[in-house]
């Protein structure tokens, strides 16, 4: 039985708040404890955070807005959606 209290609302557990408009999209790997969650913005980036401690560990700037954001299944890449429809790879094991 979960019993839940709703004198008080619950703390966030990270406030992910280095973008400066907007997010549109955020996506969650499936790492477990060691997952990475990205984030787009209207702010013309995408941003890539470490679930657990809430770091900032990658920011991308794209010449538009990016409107939708996910991982492949082995999170080497990441695609990013722009709002034109064009979709851009971004390699996570290179420079």
């Amino acid at each position: 039985v979960v019993v839940l209290d709703l004198s008080h609302s619950p703390e966030p557990r990270h406030v992910l708040s280095r973008h400066s408009l907007p997010i549109t999209d955020l996506h969650c790997g499936h790492m477990g404890a060691q997952a990475r969650v990205a984030t787009s913005s209207l702010d013309q980036t995408v941003k890539v955070w470490e679930l657990s401690s809430g770091e900032l560990l990658l920011s991308v700037l794209f010449d538009m807005e990016i409107m939708s954001v996910t991982f492949d299944p082995s999170e080497y890449f990441l695609f990013c959606g722009g709002r034109d429809g064009t979709i851009f790879q971004v390699s996570l094991c290179s420079q």
